[in-house]
């Protein structure tokens, strides 16, 4: 049969003995149906009365199989629970219209060469047991059929969650291997609306329609989610993502504790990034947590079972670091006394994480953009080249546009690293998040040394208002200097204060990069602490001679130390001081 063909054309018996041509398949690929059973799949089986919809003597309707719905009134009266008695194709006891239906349709259509099939159903066992001994009288398709649970058969957020469950199942099982076909004519118009959202918006593949007149035919959808739609529902809220359409992974971002708004956005861009196969570049501050965020995009990918690998290449010199990347043949120097494999060979079919990417030499870019771009790479002291499919996800802490810029990274590379950009933001413009991540690292360290200990709200109050130049690393470690000194069940404000470390002012405020979390009122602030703490030491602490020192009158210099407490830790007597950060 060719695609796109009508239906009728071709005998029905013939067809179905011909679908046993379905199996002769180029090696390693995968042609998997995903579809909904309906009404049409069971009539078409002679599995249920051909009874008009608008009929009021009988309970079928394209709702059919759900609780409430007496199951005499649908399953058809030849029908029993041996095989042998449910109507076959062209037997007498079908209607004369030889529809397949749908689902069969697809299936049994040699142009589409689908080798493998998952039908969800809601209906009761009865009728999918009838239905499926009838289709798989007709067929040697491996066949998967899969209960669901919906409330309605037009509740997008069941239809969703259970839709996402099978093909999530199906990229576990198959991975690269599998081309999917999402069937747009079974089912009900929600659940086709479903396949149409997951198939352009999380998991790529093709639909298939299926007509009296036209037969089986792959139809193009003229949009693509990502691109037409995704940056407006982004730009509006990130955080408000569809659920469940673009959560396929969202459960592997759980390690990553926040309720703010703005980490809300970056996971959901994260989440959306992890379901395609394209490079990453996380782009922020030291401390922020983009290993976290480099794992958390592969186990949610379809890369999941495969292996994770991070390297910092900031650790290495450029010699270490090919070897490390990309391996060596025995003799290549004095110390290979054997084959090595590299960390792109180790990664194959997984993902590699390069960390600080933008130390990296110019000799190790150039080859690292030829195992991108090319998929090949090549041991040091090696004349073989070797395939690898390795997704890579790269994180800097620089500006690699100036760097580009400023000849000292490739720009080519530049660009093979960003298709995917996602900016993680400094702990300083996450509000509240400061607060649970706090209380997640002091559970963390009572549950590893069965000493329970909780922060004060004050002492939650006080990290708050910190700038965490260091970010989480910093807040971390803050928060085990005070455990381990404090000594008591709760760790207030003065065990907090006590382990703030001030960092002197950066040289480089005036060069600092816009967006991605800068705030000019921040920076002014860090300007006003460092010159307040300085006039302040000078002067022994006197706001008269500090506010000379200054420039600024006395009254000025004091409003300016309250509005700063937001840094302020509290002296043993009672005093405030400012601290320098």
């Amino acid at each position: 049969m060719i695609l796109g063909r009508p239906l009728g054309s071709m005998p029905l018996l013939r067809r179905a003995r011909i679908s046993v041509s379905l199996t002769f398949m180029a090696e390693g690929t995968v042609r998997i149906l995903l579809a909904w059973i309906g009404n049409r799949d069971l009539w078409a089986a002679g599995v249920t009365d051909r009874v008009p919809l608008r009929s009021p003597s009988t309970s079928i309707s394209p709702l059919a199989g759900f609780p409430g719905m007496p199951v005499s009134a649908i399953i058809h009266p030849n029908s029993g629970s041996d095989a042998t008695d449910i109507p076959q194709i062209g037997s007498e006891s079908t209607s004369p219209n030889l529809d397949l239906g749908p689902t069969a349709s697809a299936l049994l259509d040699c142009a589409v060469n689908i080798s493998h099939a998952v039908l969800l159903t809601s209906y009761p066992n009865d009728l999918v047991n009838a239905y499926k001994a009838w289709l798989c009288s007709q067929t040697k398709i491996h066949i998967k059929f899969v209960s669901t649970s919906l409330r309605t058969p037009a509740d997008f957020e069941s239809i969703g969650r259970e839709a996402l469950k099978a093909v999530r199942s199906v990229s576990q099982e198959f991975g690269d291997r599998a081309t999917i076909f999402y069937h747009l004519s079974s089912g009900t118009m929600s659940m086709s609306a479903v396949w149409l959202l997951i198939g352009k918006g999380v998991v790529p593949g093709k639909f298939l329609q299926v007509s009296k007149e036209e037969g089986v035919k792959e139809v193009t959808i003229p949009f693509e989610m990502v691109v037409d739609f995704l940056p407006d529902l982004l730009q509006r809220r990130e955080a408000s993502l569809p659920s469940p359409m673009v959560a396929l992974g969202s459960r592997s971002f759980g390690d990553i504790v926040h309720n703010s708004e703005v980490m809300n956005g970056v996971i959901g861009r994260a989440n959306t990034a992890a379901l395609y196969e394209s490079p990453v570049l996380l782009e922020g501050e030291t401390g922020t947590g983009k290993e976290l965020f480099a794992r958390a995009i592969h186990s949610a990918s379809k890369r999941t079972n495969g292996s994770f690998y991070a390297v910092n290449c900031g650790a290495m010199s450029g010699s270490t670091v090919n070897g490390e990347l990309f391996g060596w043949k025995k003799g290549a120097f004095t110390d290979a006394k054997t084959d090595r494999k590299g960390l792109f060979e180790q990664a194959d079919g997984g993902s590699l994480f390069l960390d600080e990417v933008g130390e990296l030499t110019p000799d190790v870019q150039v080859r690292i953009l030829r195992a991108i771009q090319e998929g090949e790479i090549q041991r040091l002291g090696d004349q073989v080249t070797r395939k690898v499919s390795v997704r890579v996800i790269a994180a800097t802490n620089r500006e690699l546009q100036s760097e580009v810029v400023a000849g000292r990274f490739r720009e080519d590379l530049f660009y093979r690293l960003s298709v995917l950009v996602i900016k993680i933001p400094p702990l300083r413009v996450r509000g509240s998040d400061i607060s649970l991540l706090a209380d997640s690292f002091i559970a963390r360290m009572s549950k590893a040394t069965g000493e329970e200990r909780q922060l004060t709200t004050e002492a939650k109050q006080l990290l708050e208002k910190q700038h965490w130049p260091g970010n989480v690393r910093e807040l971390q470690a803050t928060l085990h200097r005070a455990w381990v000194w404090s000594g008591g069940k709760l760790i207030g404000v003065e065990d907090i204060g006590k382990e703030l470390l001030g960092v002197d002012l950066p040289k480089s405020i005036l060069d600092r990069s816009l967006g991605g979390g800068f705030s000019v009122d921040l920076v002014i602030e860090e300007v006003k602490r460092h010159y307040v703490q300085r006039a302040l030491a000078a002067a022994s602490e006197n706001l008269s001679k500090a506010a000379e020192l200054l420039g600024l009158s006395r009254q000025t210099l004091t409003n300016w130390t309250r509005s700063l407490e937001t840094s302020n830790s509290h002296t043993p007597n009672g005093r405030t001081k400012v601290v320098k950060k």
